[in-house]
């Protein structure tokens, strides 16, 4: 923005700076805002990045260097010094895409907090099942008991009253004995 002119790797519309801007503008620009810590940017959204690879080698051959002598008419010395062949290309036609993402999502945090709720509620849900289930238990062998008991010292009553007060009429009524019955005389054979 401050040249009104941009770098090659750069992206966008503005025209590409020519040398004498880059060393005039661009490059003290670069320089001064790599140096400042204080950059308040926020990230790019998307970012084109060029990786480059350079790498140089003199003129590979005495013949290549006389043809272009004799074709530009300078000297052998002065086209190894001051000519290049330059080759630009892409190194592999692949690109990698970098995307970054929320590592956990509000909807999962939130479906994991409700299983954990779930989960919770319904432990606590089985335990008091289970205890309401132990009171019930407990209730019944109570009154139950207290019923058997109450039941159990009524015939014993009983039996007390029908051997204390029938005494020897214990023959004559003997359904309503609970004690053992007495012996039967023996039959009369005629």
């Amino acid at each position: 923005r401050k040249c009104g002119c941009r770098m090659m790797y750069m992206p966008g519309d503005a025209p590409v700076c020519s040398p004498q801007q880059y060393k005039n503008c661009a490059h003290p620009a670069i320089d001064a805002m790599l140096r400042k810590d204080s950059c308040a940017c926020p990230n790019p959204c998307a970012s084109t990045r060029y990786a480059k690879e350079l790498s140089m080698v003199r003129i590979p051959s005495r013949a290549a260097a006389r043809f272009l002598a004799r074709k530009l008419n300078r000297s052998e010395a002065y086209i190894a010094e001051n000519v290049l062949a330059l080759d630009i290309f892409f190194e592999a036609l692949n690109y990698e895409t970098v995307e970054q993402k929320k590592a956990y999502e509000m909807s999962e945090l939130l479906g994991d907090i409700g299983g954990q709720m779930g989960l919770f509620i319904g432990a606590s849900l089985l335990t008091i099942l289970e205890i309401l289930d132990y009171l019930c238990e407990v209730f019944r062998d109570k009154v139950l008991g207290y019923f058997w008991n109450r039941r159990h010292s009524q015939r014993h009553s009983s039996t007390n009253l029908l051997q204390e007060g029938l005494g020897s009429h214990r023959t004559q009524v003997p359904h309503l004995s609970l004690g053992p019955r007495p012996p039967t005389p023996p039959c009369a054979v005629t």
